[in-house]
This record gives structure tokens, sequence and C-alpha cells, in this order.
């Protein structure tokens, strides 16, 4: 007989036969038979839902539905009917409809696990995820051994925001199915949430050995390797994002804000001038270019993309916490009523809160509420804490001790080891952070021979890497070779410096790495900043500064880290009396006029007219500091003494430190 001769089958052929050419993927085939099917038995309940399925499938709505609603009515207590005509409600948007149908099955039929998982399907599209959660874990629980139930309840977890249950799922996840994309992806975006790097890390290079085409582990190792530091490494990871995902606005800006925190600015304001060309109302892109614009020096420019990016999302943070520095806090009572809401908003991502509440604090701070600034300053530091004790960054101040004691031991008496590579010669710039380095680079920078590069991140990757290398053979066992390799290191990454035979590294935590730079670069020179140590630590807590700077949230952490710096600094003063210049920035800022040269001259730098224009230089500075170093520059005293009240914890740190109050340094 014909495989499409239907005249001379009977109802349990046809149906038969429909199944098989369903399964086969030839529809229409399978829609005529079972037509057959309704012909000879119009009232059979099977032969109406299948006919009506196949329609659905096929886009023939009308048919489709009446098929499906039939087959129900013909035959209320029989499940697969229920099952297949939620299908069709679900295509149609019904989600409500379906659900009641598919509870019924659910109570109905409490054992049967398809049920369950398609009722808690349907509750996560209504985004009903308690409920979803449910029924999902039913059917797991069902079938135990089915690793996409599993994944399915680990998702609605997530939703939920019960991350450690959603932790336990995937592990059991993984067990079942260890290489399946889907559970690295979801385990990434669990670690991801928790603040968990080391686990991002392990799970996105995982995933990358299964899909390393695709964009998503990419984009997730990109992100740990940014949220620990590694802030070059995760710019040319996001490259490959870009290569694997569509060029739109969003991952242009990601990557252009990747680009500024490695002063990357050619290649950041040629992502972001593609980004707006593409959507030029997108948030994020709006208030990147603002933040591109303040290192340029543009800041009018820079306040009109702020206040864009605030038109289109009044509760987007990064447009106020660009605006408030541009504005130094002069900003007006509808926006500091704003971030006063923003600041408390618990839906808010930590990092947006922190920056909401330092705009506040600063906002307060300009209009001389101190005691209500201060608040605010604390409240955004506590928040900090919290942050970095979740994700185990915390400041640890036995082991800052113990770290500065090996530096000591380590380079008791440092000396050269290796030649200079041809090339610029290097100027670091170290200190503390808030203790003047950027000022010092702006004067340096204005000179014709000199380029600056800003804070490099380069040197203490290689101090973390000579340290390990230190520990497992010894100092004297490295090899020359090796120490070749951290030269050529540094310079690798080093932008087009033009005709510039000096170079400027104003990494202010490069004064850990002394002892190191003078034995990779023996003509270096090496600059040291200090500051009022009481100014420099109420300026540390009242900015914003990177997470990893976990020493600034509490006073007492700043006391005893600058303590322990002021200690390691003494060290180098010791064992490098001509190696490590150190300028009193209270003396540099007074006596301008005659400490700049003095500067140029330290560096082996003849003194120009624009060096002592530092303010009209047109070179980028990566850092806040790029406003206040174009705006007058004079000692904080005033400042201090309005906060006094509040600093006894920071004082009496400093004191049991041994430091002394007015220079900073340690008191013999």
């Amino acid at each position: 007989m014909n495989s499409n001769d239907t005249s001379a089958v009977t109802l349990r052929e046809a149906i038969d036969r429909g199944h098989a050419a369903r399964r086969a993927g030839r529809l229409e085939e399978a829609l005529t038979l079972y037509g057959r099917a309704l012909e000879l038995a119009p009232s059979d309940a099977e032969a109406n839902s299948l006919y009506g399925l196949v329609s659905l499938h096929l886009g023939r709505i009308d048919s489709a539905e009446a098929g499906l609603r039939k087959a129900v009515r013909l035959d209320p207590p029989h499940i697969a009917y229920r099952v297949n005509l939620t299908e069709f409600l679900e295509r149609q948007g019904l989600i409500g409809e379906a659900i009641a149908v598919m509870r019924t099955v659910a109570a109905q039929a409490p054992g049967f696990s398809r049920g369950c998982e398609r009722l808690g399907d349907l509750l996560a599209q209504a985004n009903r995820m308690s409920e979803a959660m449910t029924y999902l874990q039913r059917a797991s629980a069902l079938e135990p051994n089915n690793p996409t139930l599993a994944i399915k309840c680990a998702a609605a977890a997530c939703v939920l925001g019960r991350l450690t249950d959603a932790r336990q799922i995937l592990e059991r996840a993984a067990r079942l199915s260890p290489d399946n994309p889907a559970v690295f992806q979801l385990q990434a975006e669990v670690a991801e949430a928790q603040g968990d790097w080391p686990s991002l890390e392990r799970f996105a290079n995982a995933w990358l050995r299964l899909q390393p085409r695709d964009a998503g582990p990419w984009r997730a190792l990109a992100t740990a390797f940014y949220e620990t530091g590694r802030l070059r490494e995760a710019m040319e990871l996001y490259r490959k994002v870009m290569e694997y995902s569509v060029r739109d606005a969003a991952h242009l800006t990601v990557y252009a804000q990747y680009c500024l925190n490695v002063s990357e600015f050619d290649a950041a304001e040629a992502a972001l001038t593609e980004a707006e060309k593409l959507d030029p109302q997108y948030v994020e892109m709006l208030s990147a270019k603002a933040l591109l614009l303040t290192y340029l020096g543009r800041f009018g420019e820079a306040e009109s993309y702020c206040r864009h990016s605030l038109a289109v999302d009044p509760k987007h943070v990064p447009g106020y916490r660009i605006l408030n520095q541009l504005k130094r806090g002069r900003l007006s009572d509808d926006e500091r009523d704003a971030l006063s809401r923003l600041s408390q908003d618990q839906g808010l991502r930590t990092g947006h809160r922190i920056s909401a509440s330092f705009a506040l604090a600063d906002s307060l701070d300009a209009r001389g509420e101190f005691a209500e600034a201060f608040a605010a300053y604390e409240s955004a530091n506590r928040i900090g804490f919290e942050r970095a004790r979740k994700e185990n960054i915390g400041y640890d101040a036995a082991k800052r001790t113990a770290w500065i004691d090996r530096l000591i031991a380590l380079f008791s008496s440092p000396a050269p080891r290796v030649q200079d590579e041809l090339g610029p010669r290097p100027i670091f710039i170290v200190g503390m952070p808030r203790s003047g380095t950027t000022l010092t680079e702006s004067v340096l920078a204005a000179h014709s021979r000199v380029f600056g590069c800003g804070e490099r991140t380069v040197m203490p990757q290689i101090l973390v890497d000579f340290l390990l290398e230190a520990k497992k053979a010894g100092p004297s066992q490295i090899s020359a070779q090796r120490w070749r390799d951290w030269v050529k290191a540094y310079w690798y990454d080093l932008p087009d410096v033009g005709g510039a035979d000096h170079v400027t590294d104003k990494n202010p935590f490069n004064f850990e790495a002394v002892g190191l730079i003078v034995q990779l670069f023996p003509s270096a020179k090496i600059v040291h900043l200090r500051r009022n140590p009481i100014e420099t630590g109420l300026s540390i807590f009242r900015n914003e500064m990177p997470k990893f700077v976990s020493f600034a949230n509490r006073l007492e952490d700043i006391g005893h880290y600058y303590g322990q710096y002021a200690r390691l600094v003494a060290h180098w003063e010791r064992a490098l009396p001509d190696g490590f210049q150190t300028i009193q920035y209270e003396d540099f800022v007074a006596d301008f006029d005659r400490a700049a040269p003095a500067l140029l001259a330290t560096c082996g730098l003849n003194w120009e007219e624009a060096c002592g224009e530092h303010d009209k230089h047109s070179r980028p500075i990566a850092t806040f500091s790029a406003v206040q170093v174009r705006d007058a520059v004079r000692p904080q005293e005033e400042r201090a003494r309005q906060y006094e009240p509040y600093l006894k914890p920071l004082v009496d740190t400093l004191d049991a430190a041994g430091v002394d109050m007015t220079t900073g340094a340690l008191r013999l």
C-alpha cells in the first residue's frame, strides 16, 4: 500500500503511521494521517489532540486550538491532552491559563515528573519563582539523576538569591553531567554574584575548554581577572568577547571601560565613538564617555555627558559619581536628595551604593555640614568593609606587618643585578595614595623629554612573581634570564612615547617594590612623596578607593597601613641614600617655584617653563586627581581641623606606630 494512501487504514493504523511521520519530521504527512483518523472517529480525543498539536507546529493556530481544546473536553482526566494544550497556550502567551491547566495535572498526578517540571517552567515565565522552585524541586526529586532538572532548580535558586542553594545543586548537576556548558555557565553566574573570584576563574576556564569560541566564558574570565586586579589581562580577554559576540554598544562600552582602567585612552575613545554611533542613548556609554573626557581634561564636555546620562536614567550612579567629582561636591538640592535615596537603596549593586554614599558625603562636605558628611563617609566605608569581608580581601594587620618584614629582609641592601634595556629612563613616583603623586607626575610629564604613563600596574605584578621565585629557590638562585624577562615584562605594554627618553610610573604602591626596581633598572629615578599622615589618612577615608585598597575602609586600618609604609620607607632611605629621593608634599606646594625645578634636577632634567604651567598640559591623567591637579593645590589642614573630632582611631594608631604627626616620617 502507498504510504500516502489513507483511504483504507483503520483508526489505529492512521494514528501509528502519523506518529512515524512526525518522528521523521514529515509534519504535513503526519497531519494528513491524523486528519484521516479524525474522519474515522471525530470524537476520538487522541486524534483531536494529535491533529491540534501538529497543526500548532505547522503554524495553523485555529485548527490547533480547536483540536487541543476538544481533546480535553472529550477526556478531562487524560494528562497528556492537558500537557499538549499548555503548549498551545504558552505559544499564544496565555500563561495564566496554561498554569491553571498544569495545576490540575500536578494535583491529579503528583508523581508525574514531567507535569511538575512543566508547571515549574510556566511559573518561572510568570516570574513566580518561589512557586516555580517548589515544583522544579519536586520534579528533580522524582528524577534525581536528571541533570536538566538540577540545572533548572539551580537557575531558579539564582533568581531567588539563594546562591548557596544554587551552588550545592550545581555541584550535583556537575557530577551528573561533568562536561555540560550550561552547568559551568550557571556556576560562573553564581560565583560572580557571590564575589567568589577564584571560583569564577576556575569555572570560566572549564567552560572555555568546552566552548572556546563562545563569548560567555571569555567574559566570565575577564571579569575574574578584573575583580582580582589583573586589569590589563582583563582588557586583553575582553577582546575575545568582542571577537565572539555582537559588536553592540554594550560590549563596546565594557571594552572601553577596561581600556580606561589601564590608561589605553585611544582604544577607549575609539570604542566609545563606535558605541555612541550605534546607540547614542546608551547610559553606560554616556558615563564612560564622561569619565574619558575627565581624564582628558575636557571637563565641560564631561559634565555634559554626565547630565545626559542622568536625563536618560535618573538613578544612574556612575553619572552622579563623575558629576560630583567634576563639581567638587557642589551639587544641587535635587541631586543631593537623589544621592541620599540611592545610597539607601538596597536593590542597587553594592559598588553603586558605595559610590552614591561617597558622592552624598562630598556634597554635604561642600556645604560645610561636616558632622553629616562624616556620617555619610562612614556609611560608605562600612559598606566597603562588608564587601571586602565577603570577598575575603579585608585588611589583615598581622599579615601586613609580616609582608613588610619580608620585604625588608629580602632587600636589606639592594644592588643592581641587570643592565637597563635600551629605552626610556623610568621615573617611579611612589608614596601613599592621596600623597601628591598625581601633581608630581603632572609637573614631570609637562617636560618635552618625559611621557607620563600614569598608574601602571605591571611592577606590583613583577614583585609578586619575584617573591614566588625567591620563596622556591632563594633570590641568589634566580637565573639571569629570569631577571631579563622581568625587565622585558615591564616594557612590554608601554604605550607609544613618541620621542620621550623618560617615562613616569606613578603607581603609589610601587613603594613596596623599590628594592626590586633598583635591581632591575639601575638608571631609574625613584621619587617618594610624603604628606602629613592625618591629612593623608583623612583623604583616603573621604575618597572612594578601589576595593583592593582594603585598608581604606577603617581609620584604624589606615593608620596601621601608614605605619607599615613609614617603616618600609625608612628602610629604603637607609639602604638607598642616593637612589631614593623623598619630597615633602607640603613643602613642594608651599615653595613650588623652588621645589619644582629641584624635582626636575633630581631626575636629571633641565627646567622648562611648561613644567611650571603643568595645569595646561594636554596629556591625560587617569585618576580623579585630574580634576584637583588643575585646581588650586594647597594643603588641606583646614579640612583636617573640621574633622578632627572624628579622627581619634587614626591618630591613636599612627601614634602607636611611631609616626611623626606632621611629616609622616617614622620617629627616630
